[in-house]
Order: C-alpha cells, then structure tokens, then sequence
C-alpha cells in the first residue's frame, strides 16, 4: 500500500488544481521499462551488506590468500562491485543519482582502508617473478598510486573474437545450461577439433577430452592458488556474447552448482574450493567470482562497458537530467526500477523491501523542467505538482512493503 503526506510538503510547489489535467488512473501494463528481477536486486544489496560493515570487518570477502597477494583479493572484489554499480546505474536505473552515490562513497571508503592496500609496502620491493633482471629489491615505499598507478589498466572486450576465444572453454549441456570446463580439458577440445575435426559441443566428444586430460601429459604449473575463472568467465560473456542464451545459461549453472546463498537480502555464491563434480560441473567458487563476478555479469548487458566508454555522462548531461535523492539500500527498500519510461511518459520508481516489512520512504526528485506533474501510485492518480522554477524539489512520501510500489512522474503536455 502507499500513499502521500501532502500537508509537509513545501508550500510553494504545491499546486491543487484538481485532476482535470491527468487521467485518474494510468495502465502501469505500458510501463516498458525493464524491472530488475529478484537476483539482479540481491546482488546490489549484497555489495551494499558488504561495504556497510564496520571499518576492519571484511565478512565474507576473506581471500585465499591473506596477504592480498592473489586475484581475489579485497581490491578486486569492490572493484568489480563498483564497476557492476556503475553499469546498474547507468543503463538500468539512470534516475537513482543518490543510491548509487551513497553505495560508491561506501566501496570508496573499504577501498581506502589499510586492508586493501597494506600489502604493497613489501611488493614493492619488486623481485625476480615480475623482473628477471633486478638485481637487488627496490626501495619499499606505501604509496601504491604515487610512483606506479598499479590498478589503472583497460581493455574493451572485442566481441568478433568470442567464437573463437570461447572454443572448448564453455560447453551447452542443456537448453537452459553452459557449462565452464578446466583449461586442461579446454584445450584438449581444442585440439580435437584441430586434429579429428571432432564437435566440441559433443558431450560425447567432451566425456572424452576429461578422460584424456585426467591423465596430466606436462607437470602441473606454478600457479600458487586457483584463478577466479568462473567469474572471469562469466563478466567476460557478459560484456562480448552476441547470444543472451549464452549468459543465461551460465546463470543457470551458478544458480544450480555454486550454491547461491541469501542473507539480509543480498545474493552471493560461498567459497568452494572443488574444482568440479564428478561430472565434470564446474564448482569452483573463490571469494571474487562470489561476491563481484557473477553479480557484474547480471547487471552488465551486452556491450555495457564498451557503451559507457564510447558514450560516458558528461557534466552537461548529469546536470540537465532529473533524479531523485533522500532513498538508498540502506532503509531496506530494493529499488527495481528508476528512470524515464516512453511507455507512460514519464519518470517511474519501482520499490519494495527485501524483507516484507513496510518501510516508509521519502524520495525527493530534483532537477525536473518546469511544469505541472501528476504524481501517481499504483497507476492511480494521488496529486498535482507544480515546479515553478529551476532548483524546485519534489518531495514525495511512500510506503513500501512486500508487493512492489509502482510510482509515476508525469509531466502536463
């Protein structure tokens, strides 16, 4: 159920001119605007769940190697989560300036702390793995940005190269499901193409290449822990695959092989240190695959980082369009949809809380054009507001519960 608290609104942009300039009810059918499903939502709240807790606690985020020397470290981790953030903010729910704001500031702050970056003292020093040539260990110094930008790199996944980069690497064992193979068998259905022109996504002709690549030809490498392959993957697919079948599918195997796990609303995948079944189902969890790969991959949509590349938001853009403020994930409240819809013509918020409860909510929309608004509720029409001059706000006043509360902007023709 929602509704309004008209008398605490500001006086001077209030307007009450009855509904004769609306329709009393708007069809929220015509709303286009895709909605963000249960998991998408869960895995925001759970990046929110991580980098809300106390300074020094790192719940769930603990890596494989303690030192923050390997690929899952903390670093990695809120980084994907940031970038899966920014990619939810910018092609899903444009509007929610102050959620996504809040959220970053929250990453940003765990990223600062000495956790993070307390390992560099000591690899700075450099050594013999990373330069063959050193002759004796560098001057140590704490500052891992001042002297060497370590973590400012980039690369746009190039998408005409998919078919051939994913061969033998990811299989379709059912309709609805791809598998992750190991590199060992990978490479092996490489190589039965390449030699017997065999059909990699045989099943029959991958039982065969984990026969084959159970007997190990060359000693095992060097690598001193396991690679977050899975969520690699799965960004990866994400970003480059031309066929959403090919997302869903993996989804579908994380969903049934890498325990998805439900805590104060948030989604994430556990530590699992098997490598596979005995069917050869990837299984294999590490802290970044569970907690930032996966869930950059169900927010990400094709081409999403390529797109915020080529088209980024400038200040002139940020500052010309409307959003809302006053709300975040903080009071409980998922947030499914927020941004402009064609479909009914103006600005739609969709919400409902994770755990049922009603939850009473103020978002204040800032930065809409001058006009006169009907403010509807669950396709009813509750009042008319007037914004009489730039810098006017909308202060509205929901209720939230376990169903999802549709609320629409719309503005007089």
């Amino acid at each position: 159920m929602s509704q309004t608290v008209t008398d605490t609104l500001p006086a001077q942009i209030l307007i009450s001119t009855g509904h004769g300039t609306f329709p009393t009810t708007l069809a929220t059918s015509t709303i286009t605007l895709p909605k963000l499903d249960r998991q998408q939502a869960g895995h925001l709240r759970h990046f929110h769940n991580l980098a809300s807790q106390p300074d020094g606690e790192w719940a769930h985020m603990e890596t494989q190697e303690q030192t923050q020397d390997w690929l899952d470290a903390y670093r990695y981790q809120l980084a994907t989560m940031a970038y899966a953030a920014g990619a939810a903010h910018y092609h899903r729910l444009q509007v929610l300036r102050g959620l996504f704001q809040e959220l970053l500031l929250k990453l940003i702050h765990k990223m600062l702390r000495k956790e993070v970056w307390g390992y560099w003292y000591l690899t700075s020093q450099s050594g013999k793995g990373v330069d063959p040539d050193i002759t004796e260990l560098r001057r140590p110094w704490a500052d891992p940005i001042v002297r060497e930008n370590i973590m400012v790199s980039s690369r746009i996944p190039d998408d005409s190269m998919y078919p051939a980069q994913s061969l033998g690497f990811i299989t379709r064992v059912d309709q609805d499901r791809i598998n992750v193979n190991t590199t060992d068998v990978a490479f092996t259905l490489r190589r039965l193409a390449k030699e017997e022109n065999c059909d990699v996504n045989d099943l029959a002709v991958v039982a065969r290449a984990r026969d084959i690549a159970s007997v190990p030809l060359l000693p095992a490498g060097r690598l001193p822990l396991p690679l977050p392959i899975f969520g690699y993957v799965v960004k990866w697919v994400s970003e480059v695959s031309s066929s959403p079948d090919d997302l869903a599918g993996l989804l579908n195997h994380a969903d049934h092989f890498l325990g998805p796990t439900w805590e104060n609303g948030g989604l994430f995948y556990p530590r699992c240190d098997t490598l596979t079944d005995k069917d050869g189902n990837w299984t294999q969890v590490e802290r970044f695959t569970g907690n930032a790969g996966i869930g950059y991959a169900r927010l990400n949509v094709p081409n999403g980082q390529r797109r915020m590349w080529d088209a980024p938001w400038t200040t002139a853009d940020v500052q010309g369009r409307a959003w809302v403020d006053g709300v975040g994930l903080g009071t409980g409240v998922d947030f499914l949809r927020g941004g402009w819809d064609d479909g009914v013509g103006g600005m739609v918020l969709t919400m409902k809380t994770w755990h049922g409860g009603d939850v009473s909510v103020k978002p204040v929309v800032k930065g809409l054009e001058e006009g006169l608004y009907g403010i509807y509720f669950d396709g009813n029409l509750s009042e008319t507001k007037a914004v009489e001059k730039p810098g006017d706000e909308v202060l509205l006043e929901v209720v939230v519960g376990a169903k999802d509360v549709d609320v629409v902007l719309k503005r007089a023709n």
